[in-house]
């Protein structure tokens, strides 16, 4: 009975808001790690953590809004970086190519 007494409450809002910000740090460390190779299965992700923080936003702290606001916008900064990565080495990979089939007998 005690342990109950010392548990902070969360509203459902708190709760669902912790559960994006862990979302956003798993997107974030899965792009660090270099695993951006899946660049369309987290933007829909992404997609899916807005509208959780659209539902979740009305009952929640707004200090903790704002934090998950500005993990939004890294994760979308760090996939936006990610992707201009990819078409990059793309692209050298496809200008390697040519050049081999230029030097080909």
């Amino acid at each position: 009975m005690g342990d109950n007494a010392k548990q902070p409450t969360q509203s459902p809002g708190d709760t669902g808001l912790a559960n994006i910000e862990l979302a956003l740090q798993h997107i974030l460390q899965a792009i660090g790690d270099g695993q951006s190779d899946g660049i369309e299965k987290l933007t829909d992700q992404m997609d899916t953590l807005v509208k959780s923080l659209d539902a979740a936003e009305a009952h929640a702290d707004p200090q903790a809004v704002m934090r998950i606001q500005a993990l939004f916008k890294q994760a979308t900064l760090a996939m936006a970086t990610a992707s201009q990565q990819a078409r990059g080495e793309l692209k050298r990979i496809s200008a390697g190519r040519r050049s081999l089939r230029a030097y080909r007998p």
